[in-house]
């Protein structure tokens, strides 16, 4: 399972246009060129809803090379006359697919331009922490307002790679907000397995330097997630992921073993969403589907607790139950419990999201760890949430 990345984007936002308008764009883009991702195979009219502009990932650039190089000694990547002369490449966006080095990957502001070889990228790592080496690289260049649809309502949609073939729309709403949704047979009316919509708060900020937008996803399609931090306050967190159950018996269709995490409705922009906790506004509130009465079920998060000899799970409420404070212990996978109180007659301890893992919960935001012999290849995002990431030195500062 290769992981890729997109770490600390943060738009200029020219005034009067919200930043997550071409954030979507962007994650539509990341997710057909770098994860495999493709379009709907009903045609154009089931990809995007653009009243203008496009989302198109194969058609809406400005330009693109196949022949991209990183050299491994600075943050600069070279095409011979692939690019605009001096200067005219600053301040759009690169995006940079590497399959060999994921850790390459990613949508990069540009920051110099001195010739039409050359572009240096905002790589967003730590002075002495280059890109790999790399030949052979594929790019796109595109700027904030480049065909970037902006009414609310527009959306546009992606098929997994997964053998599943689940589907992924992302709709701009009203404030600014995302609303990101998946269908589990790609059918999206009222007859569709339709779970969703998780909301993303853009938090509204006046300025991009204050808002980091992230995102993880693998290549076989098993999970994404989509992240933000804001020095200002606030955080958002979706993420959609398969669930590898506990149990065979009872056995599950392909469509009950995706969930969505995230809020159920818009959320006030100062609000810390990263946590693990069910209320409709946190992202420990997640959706499945259930064949049995064709219909999505909420699912929450579970907490590994600890107190003197005894271990187990305990429904997450309010944190205080994870008392693993001296080490990083780690367990693998956010495990999930539908129907808690079983009002609706569905209690079951259902599995675990692929992608996830747990830590305690009184890490730093943003701090990295180093797991199973890697180095700095875990982040802690906050309330113990822990997500893969590339070894590099996170630069976002709270």
């Amino acid at each position: 399972m290769a992981s890729h990345w997109i770490r600390e984007a943060r738009f200029m936002q020219s005034p009067g246009r919200s930043g997550m308008n071409f954030w979507s764009k962007c994650v539509c883009f990341f997710l057909y060129h770098v994860l495999g991702y493709t379009k709907p195979p009903g045609g154009a009219s089931e990809f995007e809803n653009a009243t203008s502009g496009s989302y198109d990932p194969a058609t809406s650039y400005e330009s693109n090379g196949t022949s991209g190089v990183f050299s491994g000694s600075n943050k600069n990547l070279t095409e011979t006359g692939a690019f605009s002369a001096a200067g005219g490449e600053v301040d759009k966006w690169a995006l940079v697919v590497d399959a060999s080095n994921p850790e390459n990957s990613g949508f990069y502001r540009i920051l110099t331009n001195p010739d039409a070889n050359t572009i240096g990228i905002d790589f967003r790592t730590a002075a002495s922490e280059y890109p790999t080496a790399a030949t052979g690289l594929s790019w796109w260049i595109l700027s904030e307002d480049y065909q970037t649809p902006s009414t609310n309502g527009d959306w546009w949609r992606l098929v997994t790679p997964h053998a599943d073939a689940w589907e992924i729309e992302c709709k701009l709403s009203t404030n600014n907000w995302l609303e990101f949704s998946v269908s589990m047979d790609g059918v999206w009316t009222a007859s569709g397995e339709i779970i969703g919509p998780a909301y993303y708060n853009d938090n509204n900020s006046a300025d991009a330097n204050t808002r980091y937008l992230y995102l993880e996803g693998d290549t076989e399609g098993t999970h994404l997630n989509i992240w933000e931090f804001n020095t200002n306050g606030g955080s958002s967190l979706v993420t959609t992921a398969q669930i590898t159950p506990w149990e065979t018996d009872p056995a599950h269709s392909t469509s009950e073993l995706r969930a969505i995490m995230g809020p159920d409705t818009a959320v006030t922009v100062s609000a810390e969403q990263i946590n693990r906790e069910g209320d409709s506004t946190d992202w420990g509130n997640g959706k499945v589907w259930r064949d049995s009465d064709q219909g999505q079920h909420h699912v929450r998060c579970l907490e590994w607790s600890y107190s003197d000899d005894d271990e187990g799970f305990t429904v997450w409420t309010s944190r205080e139950a994870n008392a693993r404070k001296s080490a990083n212990d780690v367990m693998t996978g956010t495990h999930l419990i539908m129907d808690y109180l079983n009002n609706s007659e569905f209690y079951e301890l259902l599995g675990r999201l692929e992608g996830h893992e747990s830590i305690r919960g009184n890490l730093n935001e943003m701090q990295t760890i180093d797991h199973d012999g890697g180095t700095k290849n875990r982040v802690h995002l906050q309330n113990g949430v822990l997500l893969p990431w590339p070894g590099f030195t996170v630069q976002y500062t709270p």
